[in-house]
């Protein structure tokens, strides 16, 4: 971002993933350069962008293509002094541009998911005097092929089959293993996990585009509401602990942690037992949630909650501390730092 005497610089929104640029570098003069021409391509996702610069002759293209095509004609002495963008981590998926002389260019792409909010203005933290001449000079950042091969992924004994961006799966490396190894599926674009369930697939594939994932329910016919939380919807998170911790996806295994622990402070009795010994059954043990706000709530309540269950439920409590040993250890050791404190 520039004037004649004047250049400033914004720090990258988003996250570094795919090829770095820096279009500083391939500009011959860059004090008297200006952008010329930018061309678009957007879908769900912002695509690429091409750039033309004064003295260039091609635009320079960041990413990939497909999808719409949008391109924006900047008149001479036209600056871009504002940029609005949306990021809905790891991609930008809406981007929206304004010039000095009023116009709006945008937005490109949609909004999605829970994509935050960035805003750049060109006069921000600029004397006053020089305002007027700030505008956008280059771009710099990092961008990937989105538009690259697309992989269908036949899940489960009924081969349901998802379709998801090579780029996209690849950040998991046992995708990437596959797809870019010396395997049959990287020539194929077609992997088969007939171990997995869809219902949970869903929820890591969801997770990779959007950086959440959604518990499936069947609505009531009555309201269409989303049920409160109940031992099913723990469950579910249980299960989507799992298959994020099989295939390494961090963030999903912090996701599906936190949302079983909130469930698990909405039960009452003995389903709080029964959302633990489902959890163990998938190896998400007290272990894992420890640290956490709500697992902290759980062990001051756990002293006088088991009191009451081995009253009211003893043979199943039984049942459960015997095929679950280390749950029943668990719950041994938060008693005893419950009674220390």
């Amino acid at each position: 971002m520039t004037s004649p005497r004047r250049m400033t610089t914004v720090e990258p929104q988003g996250q570094a993933s795919g090829t770095a640029f820096d279009d500083s570098s391939i500009i011959r003069d860059i004090s008297g350069a200006a952008l010329t021409r930018i061309i678009v391509h957007h879908g769900r996702y912002l695509n690429s962008l091409a750039v033309k610069y004064t003295g260039g002759e091609e635009a320079v293209t960041h990413g990939g293509t497909g999808d719409t095509r949008s391109e924006i004609h900047l008149e001479p002495g036209e600056l871009i002094t504002m940029i609005e963008a949306r990021l809905d981590h790891p991609l930008m998926n809406q981007l929206k541009f304004v010039t000095n002389t009023g116009v709006t260019f945008g937005p490109y792409g949609s909004a999605i998911g829970s994509a935050a909010r960035f805003v750049w203005k060109a006069a921000d933290g600029i004397p006053a005097d020089l305002a007027p001449r700030m505008g956008l000079l280059y771009f710099s950042g990092s961008a990937w092929n989105i538009m690259s091969p697309v992989v269908a992924i036949h899940v489960g004994p009924d081969a349901v089959i998802f379709h998801a961006y090579e780029a996209i799966l690849c950040r998991i490396s046992f995708f990437k293993a596959a797809l870019q190894g010396g395997f049959l599926e990287a020539t194929e674009k077609k992997i088969m996990m007939p171990e997995e369930t869809s219902e949970i697939f869903s929820a890591l594939i969801e997770h990779l585009y959007t950086g959440s994932y959604t518990y499936t329910h069947k609505p009531n016919p009555d309201t269409d509401d989303t049920p409160a939380p109940d031992l099913a919807q723990g469950c579910f998170h249980a299960r989507v602990y799992a298959v994020a911790f099989r295939y390494d996806w961090k963030p999903l295994v912090d996701d599906a942690v936190r949302n079983f622990l909130f469930v698990l402070s909405m039960l009452s009795g003995m389903d709080i037992v029964r959302l633990w010994k489902a959890g163990y059954e998938y190896e998400l043990t007290v272990s894992i949630c420890a640290g956490k706000g709500l697992l902290v709530e759980f062990q001051k309540l756990l002293p006088s909650l088991l009191q009451g269950l081995y009253q009211t439920d003893g043979e199943e409590m039984d049942g459960i501390v015997s095929e679950f040993p280390a749950l029943a250890s668990d719950f041994m050791r938060l008693l005893v730092a419950a009674n220390k404190e």
